[in-house]
């Protein structure tokens, strides 16, 4: 029973993810094999970690999402199948209410320390040679966080993802400028990619109140992907309706001719010429024969 509501629950996230493929292509694609598809432009597409967090609401819809959604470099599909598998394991660990986040993170070290066991590695690595170690490494890095931003929100922002994010977001080094300011861009950037729960992480909390009322509003700018109104026409904005573009009939006649009187030179024919001219300018300015042959006859009318 429980593997048949995983199918389901599996075989309505490939309708989500065919549905979204239509409008949105590319995405995020992580180090190693794992090829993220951003289907929000408006989620954040780096890291993964923070997408599964700003579009699921638990860990069950996350897990069950990320297992269909990502697709491997093709030398790598073997990774990837491994680690489906993991993932799997990781859902259906979670029981019946989807909240045995004890239990679902058991399951995934225990498939790790397997895994490692049966490769004979020491410790996973994301250019290990082999497939499945690089699987469990991504899924380690990537997937096993989101078991403690569902299960413990405070710990998570204070203790877990800080040091992976320290360097781009949550050191104090980077929200403070060296004059002891607020870097208000930078704390727009940690709210706008992990939401309001950055907001438990002590740096980013200090920095919040210790922004001026400008640094402050600069930031909610940056965060809330405000825009600023420009008058005028939009750089590279086109007329609504197309302008006709003048075309010189004389000189379209005159090309065709003079590239005639080649071909009948170069053949010694003069039958079809025009007609062969007509075929060969057409195909120079990207146009049908009978474009040009009307430009022909345009240009005859004007002479008279």
């Amino acid at each position: 029973m429980a593997k048949r509501s995983q199918r389901r629950a599996v075989e309505a996230s490939s309708e989500e993810r065919r549905s979204y493929l239509k409008h949105h292509r590319g995405g995020f694609r992580g180090p190693g094999f794992l090829d993220y598809q951003g289907y929000h432009p408006q989620r954040p597409a780096s890291p993964p970690t923070a997408y599964l967090l700003s579009r699921y609401a638990n860990l069950y819809d996350a897990l069950s999402a990320f297992a269909v959604d990502h697709s491997g470099i093709p030398h790598d599909m073997e990774a990837v199948k491994y680690a489906r598998k993991g993932l799997r394991m990781m859902i259906l660990a979670l029981g019946a209410h989807r909240t045995n986040y004890a239990e679902a993170e058991k399951v995934f070290f225990r498939w790790r320390r397997d895994t490692l066991r049966r490769v004979g590695a020491q410790d996973v690595s994301p250019n290990h040679a082999d497939a499945r170690v690089r699987a469990v490494w991504e899924i380690e890095y990537w997937i096993h966080p989101l078991i403690f931003v569902y299960g413990d929100p405070r710990r998570f922002f204070s203790e877990v993802i800080p040091p992976r994010e320290s360097n781009r977001l949550f050191d104090r080094e980077t929200l403070f400028t060296a004059y002891g300011d607020v870097d208000a861009r930078r704390l727009g950037e940690v709210l706008s990619t992990w939401g309001f729960g950055a907001v438990l992480n002590p740096n980013v909390r200090e920095a919040l109140e210790a922004a001026s009322p400008k640094a402050l509003n600069e930031a909610l700018a940056v965060a809330e992907s405000r825009g600023i109104y420009v008058e005028g026409r939009k750089k590279g904005a086109r007329d609504k309706t197309a302008r006709k573009s003048s075309v010189d009939n004389l000189e379209t006649k005159r090309s065709v001719y003079e590239t005639a009187d080649q071909i009948e030179e170069r053949t010694g024919e003069s039958q079809g010429a025009v007609k062969r001219s007509v075929a060969i300018v057409a195909r120079r300015e990207g146009r049908k024969p009978s474009a040009i042959r009307r430009r022909i006859s345009r240009a005859a009318a004007r002479e008279k």
